[in-house]
């Protein structure tokens, strides 16, 4: 019989780098972990996941008669590690502001059944932080709303959508980052709101995940001082994820971390340290993403552990049964063919028509009304990775393309989302000689140069229509703009969207889900 301590890897869930799942071989063969993350780096489409998913598989077999968990970031909007040969959804914010439970079953559903024919069984979604903090640069358009009961419905809606599929779907970050102030990638928040408020706004969303049956509550890298007066990130808060979750609030499910090489624990501790800690403060699996040697050291830290301390075992042996219930409820549904399922494309660009939101229309300026001799002009900002948790992008040619199908009198530049002097003055010329002005914004509110630059443009006194693709907070910093659209996400099935609104080919009935301020 093994000794506990040889199975401390079942306690990690860890990356690897590059697109060969044999890359893998020795965390899987050797120190015997639990689970794989996959990132884009990892993966090219769909077929090649579910080849990835299975020769992962196979790996597991050859040391363990139970199969890996393998986990994937795909919340659809800003993050999504495959967006080759699946449905890529809008996100979070964008079904906020349907506010529809229907769309939202939909959308957890489809994605549900495309990972789980891909061989993935866990995705590290939905989001359940709230948007309460415009400035946040880590939540934004990945929450649903600034409504915490908008929040709680909408997410225990797609949490039981997906598990349905036999995914095991993931409610973050717990206790609750959408009053952080900086990104835990890459420093520790601190969250200083009384216990009576968080009960009322950041637990909402989690009680009602808990009763909708979760599987999996990720932690989050972030104090709470009113919660754990010694200022430890609930990641290794005993008072927290034992106290609070499990034992107040009755979560039966796994705890997960994020990942422990994350600057916001990362600069306090090593993920070994962290590993230790967080494992005795009630965390379930680990989380390293990235670094082989951190992965390994962590691994035999925590078996040393083991070894040395009963009690810690004991707690260790309860971690593992919890994950050995979980696994033996996985289906394996992409362990049999290779995946044969189309795009649910009609579901998403109707999520993306229907969450479309006019803010402001004087005039009114939409739908667009141009004659053929009237020229559009077009300011697109790069639509690049902002966080460190985002990896695809959506080039900028599908809203060209777009417009061109319907007015090919069209001038447009593409900046970057703090725009250089030069590019500033190329807009401004383009814009001068047009007759109407569309400009998409991305995230102004956190760039001052993009800022700057949508004002001079506005200042020019021509039609204007400003399009938020990402956070609507955008739009509250220029309330001169007479036009004022926001779609939540910048994905293809959003600007189609868009485009289709502008002119007048759909009606935008989506209502903001957060306050502008």
């Amino acid at each position: 019989m093994k000794k506990l301590s040889d199975k401390a890897g079942e306690l990690f869930m860890v990356g690897y780098a590059g697109t060969d799942p044999t890359a893998a071989s020795e965390l899987i063969r050797r120190h015997h972990v639990g689970g794989i993350i996959l990132f884009s780096r990892n993966v090219k489409d769909a077929a090649h996941t579910w080849a990835v998913c299975k020769k992962l598989q196979e790996l597991r077999r050859e040391v363990s008669d139970t199969p890996l968990f393998i986990a994937i970031d795909q919340e659809g909007g800003c993050v999504a590690r495959i967006t080759e040969g699946v449905t890529v959804f809008p996100g979070n914010m964008a079904l906020g502001a349907t506010g529809s439970e229907s769309f939202t079953r939909g959308a957890g559903r489809v994605m549900a059944g495309e990972l789980a024919r891909l061989g993935i069984n866990v995705n590290f979604a939905p989001v359940l932080d709230i948007s309460s903090n415009p400035r946040n640069p880590g939540v934004g358009a990945r929450s649903f709303s600034s409504d915490p009961a908008l929040v709680a419905r909408l997410s225990s809606a797609m949490i039981r959508a997906m598990q349905e599929d036999g995914l095991c779907a993931t409610a973050k970050h717990f206790p609750g980052l959408g009053e952080a102030k900086v990104d835990s990638h890459d420093e520790l928040p601190v969250v200083d709101a009384a216990v009576e408020i968080m009960e009322g706004r950041e637990f909402l969303p989690f009680y009602s995940a808990i009763e909708a049956g979760v599987a999996f509550i990720m932690t989050a890298h972030c104090a709470y001082p009113r919660l754990d007066r010694s200022g430890a990130p609930a990641t290794l808060s005993e008072p927290i994820l034992t106290g609070l979750l499990r034992k107040r609030m009755g979560f039966k499910g796994i705890v997960i971390t994020d990942c422990l090489e994350m600057a916001g624990v990362e600069k306090t501790f090593t993920p070994a340290q962290s590993a230790l800690k967080a494992a005795a403060a009630g965390a379930n699996i680990l989380l390293i993403c990235h670094t082989r040697e951190k992965q390994v050291a962590a691994i035999e830290a925590l078996a040393r552990s083991i070894e040395a301390d009963p009690a810690f075992e004991s707690a260790i042996g309860s971690s593992l049964e919890v994950i050995s219930s979980a696994k033996n409820r996985l289906t394996g549904r992409g362990d049999a063919a290779s995946p044969e399922f189309g795009r649910e494309k009609n579901l998403s660009e109707s999520i993306a028509v229907e969450a479309t939101t006019i803010v402001r229309n004087e005039g009114p300026l939409i739908p667009l009304k141009l004659a053929s001799s009237e020229t559009l002009a077009v300011i697109v900002p790069g639509f690049e990775a902002l966080t460190k948790v985002e990896e695809n992008a959506e080039p900028q040619g599908v809203l060209v393309g777009e417009i061109k199908q319907r007015h090919p009198r069209l001038e447009y530049h593409t900046v970057a989302v703090n725009p250089t002097p030069d590019e500033m003055l190329a807009c401004s010329v383009t814009c001068r000689s047009a007759d109407v002005i569309l400009i998409l914004t991305y995230n102004l509110h956190q760039y001052p140069a993009q800022r700057d630059l949508v004002h001079a443009l506005l200042a020019l006194g021509k039609p204007s229509i400003v399009a938020a693709v990402r956070d609507p907070y955008d739009l509250g910093f220029i309330p001169q703009a007479r036009a004022c659209v926001a779609t939540y996400s910048f994905r293809e099935c959003s600007l189609k969207a868009l485009v289709r609104v502008l002119f007048g080919e759909s009606e935008a009935r989506g209502k903001l889900p957060v306050k502008l301020g």
